[in-house]
Parts: C-alpha cells; sequence; structure tokens
C-alpha cells in the first residue's frame, strides 16, 4: 500500500477518534477549551516559579491564586461599568431587534419586486407577533447560557489544575502506549502540536487584548455608547481571523442604525476605529506574535472558518484555525513515517 494511503487511513482512523470523544465529552467541551486555554498560559509561569525550588504542587497553587486575584480584581474594576451598559443594551435590544426585522422584510419586498426572488422569510418575515416570541427565544438562550457560565466557571479552574499537575504524565503514558516503532514519530508529532498549539494561543490572547483596548478607547473618543461592551466584544470576535473584524464593525453599526435617527458621522468613527485597530494588529502584533504559526494559505483559512462554522457555530469558528493546523502537522508526521522520510527533530526542552 503506498504511503500517502496509508498515512490518509491512520489520518481518519485518528479523526474518527477525536470525533467520538467529542461527542462523549460533549458537556463539559467549554470549560475544557478555557481549561486547556489557560494551561497554555499558565504552565510557563508555573515552571519559572518550579525552578526557584517550589514542588510542582506549590508553584500551581501560587499561579492559580494569583490569576484568580487579578482575575477578581478586573471585575471588581470593569463589573459595574460592564453592567451598566448591559442594563442599556438590554433595553435597546428589542428595538435594535425589530429594526433589524423591518430591513429584512424591506430587503424580501425589493427582491420580489426587482428580481421576482422571494427569500424564505424565517423567523423575522412572520409579523410582530412572531418577533416578539422569536426574542423570548432569544431572551432565552441568553438565559440558558449564563447558567453554562456558571457551570464553566466552577468547573474550568478544577481541571485547570489537574492539567498543570497530571498532563505531562498523562501524556507520557498515553505515548508509552505506542510500539517501539512509532514511539519516536508519536513524539515527533506531538511535540509539533502543542509548540504550534501553546504559541498561537498566547499570540491570540494578546492579539485579542490588544484588540480590545484599542476599541474601547476608539469608541470611547468617537463617542460610541456602551463604547466597553462593543471594544470587548470585538477583542473577543477577533479570535475569528478575516471574519471577526468584519463582525466586530457590524454589531455597533447595526446599533447605531436602529436609531430613531442614526448619526452617521459616528457610523463613519466606528468604521475608522475598527479598521485603525486592524492596521496596528496586522502591523504590529500578527508580525511579533502570530506570523508563521498556523502555516496557512489564507484561502484555506477563509473556507475552514466556514465550513467548520457552519457546523459548530461560533465555537467553530474560533477552533477551526488550530484545527487546521494541527490536522495538518498530523497528516505531514504520518506522511513521513509511513513513507521513510528523515528523521524527527529533536522534540525541544519546552514542550508540555
Amino acid at each position: 500500500m503506498p504511503a500517502w494511503t496509508r498515512a490518509a487511513v491512520a489520518f481518519a482512523g485518528l479523526a474518527a477518534a477525536a470525533a467520538a470523544l467529542v461527542v462523549v465529552f460533549r458537556p463539559v467541551l467549554l470549560p475544557i477549551f478555557i481549561a486547556l486555554l489557560g494551561f497554555a498560559v499558565l504552565d510557563p509561569v508555573v515552571d519559572s516559579f518550579t525552578r526557584t525550588g517550589l514542588s510542582r504542587e506549590a508553584a500551581i497553587g501560587l499561579v492559580l491564586v494569583l490569576a484568580l486575584a487579578g482575575a477578581a480584581g478586573v471585575l471588581v474594576l470593569a463589573l459595574p461599568h460592564l453592567a451598566g451598559q448591559m442594563v442599556r443594551l438590554e433595553e435597546r435590544l428589542p428595538e435594535v431587534w425589530r429594526s433589524v426585522a423591518a430591513a429584512v422584510a424591506g430587503l424580501r419586498g425589493w427582491l420580489r419586486a426587482v428580481a421576482g426572488v422571494d427569500l424564505p422569510p424565517g423567523v423575522l418575515g412572520h409579523g410582530a407577533a412572531s418577533l416578539d416570541a422569536s426574542w423570548e427565544r432569544v431572551a432565552g438562550l441568553a438565559r440558558a447560557a449564563a447558567l453554562q457560565l456558571v457551570r464553566t466557571l466552577l468547573l474550568a479552574p478544577l481541571l485547570l489544575f489537574f492539567l498543570l499537575r497530571d498532563l505531562r504524565r498523562l501524556r507520557s503514558r498515553l505515548l508509552g502506549l505506542l510500539p517501539n516503532r512509532a514511539f519516536e514519530l508519536g513524539w515527533h508529532i506531538y511535540a509539533r502540536v502543542a509548540r504550534r498549539l501553546q504559541r498561537y494561543v498566547r499570540g491570540v490572547l494578546v492579539q485579542c487584548t490588544v484588540m480590545a483596548l484599542v476599541a474601547s478607547a476608539g469608541f470611547l473618543l468617537v463617542g460610541l455608547d456602551m463604547a466597553v461592551f462593543f471594544g470587548t466584544l470585538a477583542g473577543i470576535l477577533n479570535v475569528v481571523p478575516y471574519l471577526g473584524p468584519l463582525l466586530a464593525a457590524a454589531f455597533p453599526a447595526v446599533f447605531v442604525l436602529s436609531a430613531p435617527h442614526p448619526d452617521y458621522p459616528l457610523l463613519a468613527g466606528i468604521v475608522g476605529v475598527v479598521l485603525g485597530a486592524q492596521a496596528l494588529d496586522s502591523a504590529v502584533v500578527i508580525p511579533a506574535f502570530i506570523a508563521g504559526v498556523a502555516d496557512l494559505h489564507p484561502v484555506t483559512v477563509v473556507v475552514g472558518i466556514v465550513l467548520v462554522g457552519s457546523f459548530f457555530g461560533l465555537a467553530g469558528m474560533v477552533v477551526a484555525v488550530p484545527l487546521l493546523f494541527t490536522a495538518k502537522i498530523l497528516f505531514e508526521g504520518l506522511l513521513e513515517g509511513f513513507g521513510g522520510g528523515p528523521a524527527p527533530a529533536p522534540a525541544g526542552r519546552h514542550v508540555v
């Protein structure tokens, strides 16, 4: 059997096993995901404390206490301001929802009159009663998301502690299950994936933080209501390559346009802030922290985001890029192993 075919079969088997694990652990995927993010950020800090003579458990406890204290400080400072903005957001959302519904209905009517195309009405085209019902569903989803967030905040720190303490031992045991002829290849693939994922996660966190700070400051300068909320949202959305900046401008733009008297200079200011933040991101942050990590063609990234996002929503769009380059590294490693390629490079000291 050719090396390419053997690698494809092995890759398909591993992908099927990974999909089965996702199905099994679906109820706790979000806290696992957050714990893995925390691990990528905090594991080097734990290592630095252990080099001072602390035991690993003591270093983990100290780092978690410092991280939780920092997070609590940020919440204490930001929560009152964000809470006020969330109240105004809740007051405006029904109005925005109706404005969007009216715009969609107008677009359907225009397409029907001009092009003879009748779009499916969906929930936004059935009249006021359906709009109210749709808004109730949105509110219900928001309440369910809030409950999920509470569960995640309770479970994620516990998972993070065990990851920081036990992941290396678990990794060694799993790799030890491989036959001798596959051990070196397995370690090589794992090391490359781990290094790339850690670099990508840290770079994206820096990128999102810079975007949130710059966008919040810019929105305040142009006079946007709920500037901190929309700036923070812009930072979060920046985890979605290419599409995130569009969404970061779209949400505040919809709020401005849905007002009884739209402020078009403010709309231009919003677009300018997002474009300026993206210019800073492209010129400084990406070259310094992210460039070269994914090693994927932009078309591959966009197609991957659209495809994965169509199945898994926003969460799929967030994990699409790391999922794509992990799959690429895995397949290339398998092809190298089955094809008798060059010997794997050393794993390096900083692989978790």
